[in-house]
């Protein structure tokens, strides 16, 4: 039957003298072909405003019109053109963040804590500060609602309504805090401080983060986190957790939790919780509720899963080979079949399952789109996997 339907789509389009365009590979949609950067250059110049309008439109989401617009704006041979070019550049950033913003707001409402620290490592500093800062907040009173007595004040309000507007860190790695007195909000890919102690904030990272003394603080980590002494704080690790005290404080990891001593906690464990202290539970976990072996902590948190996405993949020489690829996800629809070897995730070699989770979590969260390199049938191949918006 579909073939009878393409045939006859030709034949109409030959008696009728028009070109004949291929299905995509939605089947039922003609591939529809990306306007070059000089052309909608050269429409941005225009002397009517619904072509200059749909051109700056078209440009604000092309990261690869950047250098061509900065080099209009530095000549300035058409001083039109050059404040048009210089709008673009200056609202791209807030267009993104706000992007950002709603994506964050998307994530946190499923309970996708560590992609939220995925997000938050690598937003761009200035920019939609005090959304993320309030998106941030609403997604820990959420989590603390969830041990009623973390955080409270006398009038009901969680700890940090009392923070109008932190102290702001963002960094790749960063390794100390700055003497002050203002809360922080610190984002980044590992956070470790050489000492010192961390109160009244919060703390995103990518991957791991490491602090002697937490109180009455929120972490979101991508990675391990570890803790001397933890008193009345949120954290939520894709990983595992390890504290030497841990009092009052909500505890979720994908991994294991261990700490020598539990006190007014709840501590939720993809895995295990173990004390490296005491044998007995009575002695361990004092006024404690513990819930062990959770995929789906809390029935809110859902650390990332490639599968959800529609990909399951195992162990491989030269990387990791697709199990399943569910044909009405993205993976499929992009070209991705099972047998195939993912060599690489955005030039990252992908060594083991969990090495490909995690790059792909990284990547999920962005807007580019995830680049794969795929060996099949003895040949390397890139594909690219739209990423959700």
């Amino acid at each position: 039957m579909r073939v009878l339907l393409v045939l006859g789509i030709v034949l109409a389009a030959c008696l009728a003298g028009l070109p004949w365009q291929p299905l995509s590979a939605a089947g039922d949609k003609p591939a529809k072909a990306q306007v070059s950067v000089d052309e909608l250059l050269r429409r941005l110049g225009s002397k009517e405003f619904k072509v200059r309008d749909e051109a700056t439109r078209l440009l604000l989401d092309r990261k690869d019109a950047l250098p061509a617009l900065r080099k209009i704006v530095e000549t300035a041979t058409d001083l039109e053109l050059a404040k048009r070019a210089a709008f673009i550049l200056e609202e791209a950033p807030r267009r993104q963040a706000r992007r950002m913003l709603d994506r964050f707001r998307a994530l946190a409402k499923a309970g996708a804590v560590d992609q939220c620290a995925e997000l938050l490592a690598r937003w761009p500093a200035g920019q939609e500060e005090m959304g993320r800062w309030q998106a941030t907040l609403d997604l820990a009173r959420k989590l603390s609602e969830f041990h009623k007595k973390l955080g409270k004040l006398a009038n009901g309000k969680f700890f940090l309504d009392l923070v109008p507007a932190p102290q702001v860190i963002t960094a790749p790695r960063v390794t100390k805090l700055p003497r002050t007195d203002m809360p922080l909000f610190i984002r980044g890919g590992e956070v470790c401080p050489d000492s010192g102690r961390f109160s009244t904030g919060v703390i995103a990272a990518s991957r791991s983060v490491r602090v002697q003394q937490l109180a009455a603080s929120v972490i979101f980590a991508g990675g391990s986190v570890e803790v001397d002494d933890g008193r009345y704080a949120v954290i939520v690790s894709d990983g595992d957790v390890t504290l030497r005290d841990a009092l009052g404080c909500l505890v979720i990891a994908r991994g294991t939790v261990r700490a020598c001593e539990f006190r007014d906690c709840l501590v939720v464990s993809g895995q295990a919780v173990v004390s490296t202290k005491f044998l007995k539970d009575e002695d361990a976990y004092k006024n404690c509720s513990i819930k062990q072996n959770e995929p789906f902590p809390l029935s809110f948190v859902r650390f990332f899963d490639p599968a959800r996405e529609g990909v399951t993949v195992e162990p491989a020489d030269g990387g990791v080979r697709v199990k399943t690829v569910d044909a009405a996800k993205p993976f499929a629809q992009a070209g991705l079949r099972a047998g195939d070897v993912i060599a690489a995730v955005d030039g990252t070699a992908s060594a083991s399952p969990e090495v490909f989770r995690r790059l792909l979590r990284r990547a999920w969260v962005g807007d580019e789109g995830v680049a794969l390199q795929v060996v099949r049938g003895g040949k390397t191949r890139q594909i690219l996997v739209p990423t959700p918006r």
